[in-house]
Formats: C-alpha cells, sequence, structure tokens
C-alpha cells in the first residue's frame, strides 16, 4: 500500500506542477502549427501585409509590432475590448519548406482564457483560428501566382549599362521602377541611344529592419567613345561577379520572393552572401500575358574574401 501511495502521490505532484506551469508560466494561451512550401522570408512579409489589411478593414488595430527577420514576428493587436499578442515563428526545414508556429496570448485576460481552455473553446479563440485559417488560404493563393528555383552558382552577366539611383520600400519597388522607367527611356530615346534589353535592378542597400531598399535601376546600351550628360543618369560596366542564382516566375513586384529563397539557401549551406540582390528581367511587363511566363533571373552575389 505504501508504494501505492507513493505512486499517487507522484502523479498528484506531477499534475499539479503541470497545472501551475499551464497557468501561470507557459508563454502563450494555445497556439497553431503549419507548413508552407516556402521561404521564411516571404511568410514574413505575408503576415506583415495579412494585419496591415486587416486592420485598413476595420476589423483590429495594430497597437504595436517587434520583429526579427526573417524568424520572428510579434503583432499586438486590439481585438474589441482584448489585447490580444499574435507570436509567429518562423523555422526552414528543408530549402523549399518553412514551419510557421502562432502563439496567441490574451494579454489582459490570459488566466481567465486558460481556464476556460480546460473545459470549453473562448470565442477569441475560435476567431483567431478562423482568421489564421483566412492566412492561410490567402497564404496558399499567393504561392500559386509565382514560382522560385534555386539554380546554384553564376556569374552575374558583364554589360555596359545606362542606369539612375533610386529608394523605396520594398512593397513600393515596382511602382519605382515604372517612374524610373518613364524617365531614363524618354531620355535615352531623344538622344538616340538604343537600349539593347530588358533593364536590370541592382540593389545597393537592403534594410531588413526598416523594409526598404536603394538600388539602382539600369538599361543595357552600347557603349561608345561618346555619350550624352545627365544630372541624374549615368553609365557604368557592371557584373561579372559570381552570385547564387535563382528563375523567379511570376509578377516582377513580388519577386523579392526569390531574394529570401537565396538568403535562406546561404544560410543553410553556410555560403556568405552579399545582401544585394540583383534583378535581370526578360520579360516587359507592358505587355501583359500570363504572369507565371515572366522570367527573371535574380542573384545573391557571394560575399568577397577579405584576405
Amino acid at each position: 500500500m505504501g508504494s501505492i501511495k507513493k505512486i499517487f502521490l507522484s502523479l498528484l505532484l506531477l499534475g499539479l506542477a503541470a497545472l501551475v506551469w499551464y497557468l501561470f508560466i507557459k508563454d502563450h494561451d494555445y497556439q497553431i502549427r503549419f507548413n508552407e512550401k516556402t521561404a521564411p522570408g516571404t511568410l514574413f512579409h505575408q503576415v506583415n501585409n495579412w494585419g496591415l489589411t486587416m486592420e485598413k478593414n476595420g476589423k483590429i488595430k495594430i497597437l504595436g509590432i517587434q520583429k526579427e527577420p526573417f524568424s520572428h514576428f510579434r503583432q499586438n493587436l486590439k481585438v474589441a475590448d482584448s489585447i490580444i499578442q499574435l507570436d509567429w515563428d518562423f523555422k526552414a526545414i528543408n530549402d523549399s519548406v518553412t514551419s510557421i508556429r502562432v502563439r496567441i496570448t490574451d494579454t489582459e485576460n490570459s488566466l481567465a482564457t486558460r481556464i476556460k481552455n480546460l473545459y470549453t473553446d473562448p470565442p477569441l479563440k475560435n476567431m483567431f483560428l478562423s482568421k489564421i485559417k483566412d492566412f492561410k488560404n490567402g497564404l496558399d493563393d499567393h504561392l500559386r501566382k509565382h514560382k522560385v528555383k534555386i539554380v546554384g552558382v553564376d556569374s552575374i552577366p558583364l554589360r555596359f549599362y545606362a542606369y539612375a539611383e533610386a529608394s523605396s520600400s520594398m512593397t513600393e519597388k515596382a511602382r519605382t521602377m515604372i517612374s524610373k522607367n518613364a524617365e531614363i527611356v524618354g531620355w535615352l530615346t531623344e538622344n538616340n541611344i538604343k537600349i539593347l534589353d530588358e533593364p536590370t535592378l541592382e540593389v545597393t542597400h537592403w534594410d531588413k529592419q526598416r523594409d526598404s531598399i536603394a538600388f539602382n535601376f539600369l538599361f543595357p546600351v552600347a557603349e561608345t567613345d561618346s555619350l550624352p550628360q545627365h544630372k541624374d543618369i549615368r553609365f557604368k560596366r557592371y557584373g561579372g561577379k559570381k552570385g547564387i542564382k535563382a528563375i523567379f516566375n511570376g509578377n516582377y513586384m513580388i519577386s523579392d520572393r526569390a531574394w529570401f529563397a537565396l538568403y535562406e539557401y546561404g544560410k543553410r549551406n553556410n555560403i556568405a552572401l552579399e545582401e544585394t540582390p540583383v534583378e535581370l528581367f526578360h520579360h516587359n511587363p507592358m505587355t501583359g500575358g500570363n504572369e507565371l511566363e515572366w522570367k527573371a533571373e535574380i542573384y545573391l552575389p557571394l560575399k568577397e574574401s577579405d584576405d
């Protein structure tokens, strides 16, 4: 009988310890896990866009955001009379699949929520289960609209370019290029300088924390001894460096999805890469057509040795 009492007491203590951990120590009220066939960076940006869209639609109010590109995203949200904290964690399983964990905490009513979880599903839990299901459905639709294929090490083609400098947020990259396109193409046409191919994007600074970039927008032209001058448009030879290359198919507004795939590829394979993506476009978006047939070569240059 003594041994049975000891076993019972041990089980009781374990149960009490588990209850104390669940009610007072656990770092979330409930969580959701799922996997997606994409890079952590793509998920990171889609979560940010999802929150902004819900706020715009008046369903929530974003009180604050904390982020660690591209591994963690915290959203503090006001939903009715509750303050909800969502912690998104992204972990690459391999070169094509990422694990997502969403921890949900009712910051002002956490203890009551955890007690209710023991015998029922609180309304907020069901609401966020539904919202994250909607997020996943939207994400799956987004992923169907583009493709990224890692090719491996290749050289960025060396060419002579006319170019102009620009800067923008990541989401405004395409619109900024369209604006610069009109300026550069118009000036080159006025000066009878023939554009030899589709343009190239050379990122000179990528601020992942602020989600912004500075870049050169380049058009390949014939190199001659005498070239006109312009206060904002310059000429240079660019290329020749080696980098990890990917092929992107889809709308160029989201070609940065290839950046995220290359960035993660470098991390997983211990390859030091410059965070200065290069995009060589092969399609004129103005002609329309099936966006999945649009093609761009995307590079992250290999980091040069200090030796």
